[in-house]
Order: C-alpha cells, then structure tokens, then sequence
C-alpha cells in the first residue's frame, strides 16, 4: 500500500544514511562542492559519511568502507534523536559488489526450526548473514546500553535488498532477539519471493521511485524477457518470409 504523508519525514531521515554510507566517491557527484579528496579514501569516505547522515563521531560504533564479495561496506552508529541503533549498508559500488548482485539464484529459505518461508535472492541472503555476524557482538552491546532504543537497517539497492533479509533473519531465524527493530528499503532489488516478502510486511518499508528497473530487475524477469524477445524476433522473421513468399 502507499505511505501517509507522515510517514515521510522519517523515510526522508533514514535516506540519509542509505545515501551516506556510499562515502566519498558517490558523495562528491551528487556534492561536489562539498565533498572533496583531502586524504586517504577511507578518512574520506567515513568524514563524508558523518557529515551527510549527521553522525557525531563518538556515536560510530563500527564501520566498515572496503567491501568484498557477500561482504558489502556498512556503518552501524547511534541515532539518539530517533532513540535507534542505525545500520546502513551501501549498494553496489565496487566490483566485488556486482559479483553478490550476480549470485542471482533464489534459495529457499528456511526459518529456525528448518520450515520454508519463501525463497530469497541466494547472493544478498548470503551477505546478510554475513554482515549480521560480523556486526552481531557491537550490535547487541549497544542495544543493551541504550535500553528502549530500536534497531533500524537501511540501505540503497544491493543495501536494501540486505537490510530487507537481515530483518527476515531477524524475525524468522533469531532467537527473539528482545528489541524492536525494522528496515527501510529504497530501490531494493527483487530479493525475496511473494511468501516471505508478505511475511515482512510489519518490518520492511521499501520504495521504489516510479518505473525504477532495478526493483524488477530478476534472474526470472530477464529469463522471462529472453523468451518474449526471441518469440517476437521469431514472429517477426516469419511475417518478412510471408511478404517475400507472396
């Protein structure tokens, strides 16, 4: 369903932490007068990051801009003005990125006693376990600090479609885990099939911004175009025979 006008705002304030996390090089594009080289790549990218989410320094709990296959870059910090533990995970950006997009296999996914609860995106479900256990000890050491506060995931594509599966391991293979917790989703890749998406409709907010390919862009949906498009092509050289037989 659509969002109410409400519900903006707070959409508004995760994005910037979606976008943020892409750190100097994506920053300095869409900024460019702001954001600029001084140093390193990494002082760079977690400067650029603190300024554009508003991130103080002493409230960054563990980041991470070097990302490897099913290992994407993420920063995990403390948001007191929305009483949260934020962990944003970037999208694709460097190659390693694009092979854990390419790993487009669904794989069936199983809750914690074994039962299926749909099927999901076999390259981004392998990255969100990956990440929730690198960030796992951190993550529930500040949560127990902040005793009340929620715990919110976000992203932009690749990082949306792992904040999207992160909170699907959350509810459906954690122990309970004793704190609320959600994900907003923007451009998020198809990750997860009809069952288990339906199944995250309380945790996972995404947004898709009008005819955005990236959110139907699927292993099924380019299998499924290759049919169509070589049943035209068939349909049209058939059609160019008749005329030249006639």
């Amino acid at each position: 369903g659509g969002l109410s006008a409400g519900e903006l705002p707070r959409l508004e304030y995760f994005l910037r932490y979606a976008v943020g996390v892409y750190g100097w090089r994506m920053l300095s594009l869409i900024h460019p007068q702001q954001f600029h080289a001084e140093g390193g790549f990494s002082f760079q990218d977690e400067r650029a990051f603190r300024s554009y989410a508003g991130v103080e320094l002493c409230d960054v709990i563990k980041i991470r801009f070097r990302s490897e296959t099913f290992r994407p870059a993420y920063a995990l910090c403390v948001d007191h003005a929305r009483q949260s533990v934020v962990l944003a995970v970037r999208g694709s950006l460097d190659p390693a990125d694009f092979l854990t997009d390419a790993v487009a296999y669904s794989l069936p996914f199983l809750d914690r006693r074994g039962r299926p609860r749909g099927a999901a995106h076999m390259g981004m479900l392998r990255a969100a376990e990956e990440l929730l256990e690198e960030v796992r000890a951190p993550l529930l050491a500040a949560m127990r600090r902040h005793g009340g506060y929620e715990l919110r995931m976000c992203g932009h594509s690749l990082g949306a479609g792992c904040a999207a599966l992160m909170a699907a391991l959350l509810k459906h293979r954690e122990a309970p885990v004793g704190f609320r917790f959600g994900a907003y989703a923007f451009a998020c890749p198809p990750v997860a099939d009809k069952a288990l998406s339906e199944s995250l409709h309380a945790e996972v907010t995404s947004v898709a911004a009008g005819d955005d390919v990236v959110c139907r862009l699927s292993l099924r949906a380019l299998v499924e175009l290759g049919k169509r498009a070589g049943s035209q092509a068939r349909e049209a050289i058939v059609d160019v025979l008749r005329v030249e037989a006639g």
